[in-house]
């Protein structure tokens, strides 16, 4: 069945219907999408703000401790070097638990690899306060002068650095995570925008077909209507259409056969009044053409002559 040979009601409703899937189409599109994206955004920056954090706290309480090693290394007072020396291994200790929990975390191959640069400068560093602390032991002064500023310094310059670019590191993966899914969000919005066009343009296609589908064999109908109103009934009548208008076009078929019927009828009625009325004695009698006689029985009796 074809779209014109579709009653008026299956249209109407098709019509709806198309319009109704195609609304819930881009609602269910544009909330899956959301949704989905709302979920994931959260695991991902939640991750990435909790690698910052320790992060940040790594790096922070390394600081601290350098300045607390180099404190001890470069006093002389007793108290002061008991004092730091508790700290430091407890700073440390904290160090080394932050440190797990970033390696337990999802590092990508950068991360890794700025790990293990991490790991390389702070196994120099403690190597070399392991060194001045024994020439510290051994009252080296100018050795342990010399390998402060040297090697020491420029070790933890190089050490902390490693760590802030790690801190930078992950400040930046976190801003392209986030500016990913708000350009996500703008995306979502721009696809359901130019869906949202279509769909409405489909309904603007799709009414200009139907009222088509309805105004052209209405007005054809009405064209036929008023030629037969008019007496002309030669038009072949297409009775091909199976919708409402179809119906329409059979009707006006048989309106129009009928009354051709009743026409040829009236025609054949009235040629046989016209033939029976030209057969009748009384149109002879009647007639202007034959000669005006009065009848025989009227006319008078000569009269016999007298003797």
């Amino acid at each position: 069945m074809t779209f014109n040979n579709m009653n008026l009601g299956r249209k109407l409703w098709l019509s709806v219907g198309l319009v109704i899937l195609s609304l819930l189409l881009v609602i269910a599109f544009a909330a899956t999408r959301s949704g989905r994206d709302r979920a994931e955004s959260a695991v991902v920056l939640e991750e990435g703000s909790a690698k910052i954090k320790a992060v940040g706290e790594w790096a922070g309480l390394t600081q601290v401790n350098a300045v607390r090693a180099l404190a001890v290394l470069m006093t002389s007072d007793p108290a002061i070097e008991n004092g730091f020396k508790g700290e430091i291994a407890a700073t440390s200790a904290k160090i080394g638990e932050i440190q797990k929990k970033v390696e337990a975390m999802n590092l990508t191959v950068a991360d890794k690899a700025q790990m293990e640069k991490i790991a390389a400068s702070r196994k120099v560093v403690l190597d070399l306060r392991a060194k001045a602390n024994q020439l510290k032991a051994d009252k080296k002064s100018d050795e342990l002068a010399a390998l402060m500023s040297s090697q020491y310094r420029p070790a933890l310059v190089t050490y902390e650095q490693s760590q802030r670019d790690f801190v930078k590191m992950q400040e930046d993966a976190f801003e392209v995570s986030r500016l990913y899914y708000v350009g996500r969000s703008k995306e979502l919005v721009t696809i359901s925008s130019i869906v949202a066009a279509l769909v409405i343009a489909g309904i603007l296609f799709g009414a200009a077909a139907l009222i088509r589908s309805i105004r052209a064999p209405l007005l054809k109908a009405n064209a036929l209507a008023a030629r037969i109103a008019q007496g002309d009934l030669s038009e072949q009548i297409d009775q091909s259409r199976q919708d409402e208008f179809g119906d329409l076009m059979k009707s006006l078929a048989a309106m129009n056969q009928s009354l051709g019927s009743m026409v040829s009828q009236i025609r054949m009625s009235t040629d046989s009044i016209a033939l029976a009325s030209a057969e009748s004695p009384l149109a002879t009698t009647t007639s202007p053409s034959a000669p005006s006689r009065p009848p025989a029985t009227c006319r008078p009796r000569p009269r016999a002559p007298t003797s």
